[in-house]
């Protein structure tokens, strides 16, 4: 299903983030080849389990990240990787909401870190097939998805989106007119109002 361009939600009915919180545990995560994976658990202990694997490499575990979940309903596990480079910065400054060096400014080790995962993974192309992911999607039949993809978006353009809604069967897409890479007021709204649904009725739907 395909919710094109919604509407912009007025001053009055946005949806605003959730107070921040601080993790309650945290730890590195050994992934071999003395490669190590920051991890942090923040929330309710008891909440429903919610799994934040990408955000951008590099955007860290942020109090930012943390506060598009209800910190009383759901137990968020966040991970974090390695850092993007002035490629990024190039692409994402053109975004209607973009700034000048929105990873650039990042120590220069770190963006180098970009360099060499992605050089590494990209020649080997993923060590999958060509097209193996979309042609794979429709194994998530039955497991609810919601996909919220902005317009305007320069680094992972909408057609990638586009496809994957159309290989999963219980995906919902959402497209935000008014949002690029680095989302939108408009774009938030929706990611909030998806994982409420979510935590109140384990669905993307109205209960």
């Amino acid at each position: 299903m395909v919710d094109v361009q919604v509407p912009t939600p007025s001053a009055e009915t946005l949806r605003e983030l959730y107070p921040p919180v601080e993790p309650y545990d945290t730890g590195m995560l050994d992934v071999g080849d003395g490669n190590l994976v920051y991890w942090e658990v923040c929330g309710n202990p008891q909440g429903k389990p919610a799994l934040v694997v990408h955000g951008g490499p590099g955007s860290g575990c942020t109090t930012g990240v943390r506060r598009y979940f209800d910190p009383d309903r759901y137990r968020v596990v966040l991970c974090d990787a390695a850092d993007w480079c002035a490629w990024e910065d190039a692409v994402l400054s053109l975004e209607p909401s973009g700034s000048a060096n929105p990873y650039g400014d990042r120590p220069s080790m770190a963006r180098l870190g970009l360099v060499r995962i992605r050089s590494h993974y990209f020649s080997h192309g993923a060590w999958l097939e060509e097209g193996a992911l979309l042609r794979d999607a429709g194994r998530l039949a039955g497991i609810p998805g919601v996909l919220v993809h902005g317009r305007q978006d320069l680094g992972s353009p909408l057609h990638t989106a586009w496809e994957l809604a159309r290989a999963w069967p219980t995906a919902r897409l959402t497209v935000i007119h008014d949002a690029g890479h680095k989302g939108s007021g408009t774009m938030r709204h929706e990611v909030i109002g998806a994982l409420d649904r979510f935590a109140a009725n384990g669905t993307p739907e109205s209960g």
